[in-house]
């Protein structure tokens, strides 16, 4: 992908991307049934509507990778007026495997049996304390899945 990003470049193409986000009160914070900072939850588009607020155009490859990157870098006093940064991880206790029982409660049976065949393929690898405990957090978020995977890597 980035080879063909930096050959569009120097083709002097300019890629572009839609820019969107999605916006949560905080007064919603408490009552959501996931953690909004989690970079890995995925925000309901029915509850939290999609909005488009530009187009990234991207129109060369940096000259200095390494110092338009460094002055570029996240700088904890560059922040926009009005947004803030992530609050540090809470210890909330919660229920943090709901969005991938419901990623693996919609896969169609032939997706679900390729997920369980090449995870378990990679899974054959890992030291066995270790595959306990991924197979203990796979029965946490969906039991039936769990077993299958436990079947699969033959327990």
């Amino acid at each position: 992908m980035a080879r063909d990003l930096a050959q569009s470049l120097q083709a002097g193409e300019h890629p572009q991307y839609e820019l969107s986000i999605q916006v949560i009160e905080p007064d919603q914070f408490a009552t959501l049934p996931f953690d909004p900072f989690d970079p890995t939850a995925i925000w309901p588009a029915d509850q939290f509507k999609i909005q488009r607020i530009g187009l990234l155009t991207l129109e060369r490859s940096p000259d200095d990778v390494r110092t338009e990157l460094d002055s570029a870098r996240f700088q904890p006093e560059n922040v926009i007026p009005g947004i803030e940064h992530v609050p540090a991880p809470s210890q909330k206790q919660g229920d943090d495997f709901s969005q991938v029982q419901q990623y693996l409660r919609s896969l169609g049976e032939f997706s679900r049996h390729r997920l369980i065949d090449n995870l378990s393929e990679e899974l054959l690898r890992v030291p066995p304390l270790l595959l306990e405990q991924v197979l203990i957090l796979f029965s946490r978020a969906d039991l039936e899945f769990g077993q299958a995977m436990t079947l699969a890597l033959g327990g």
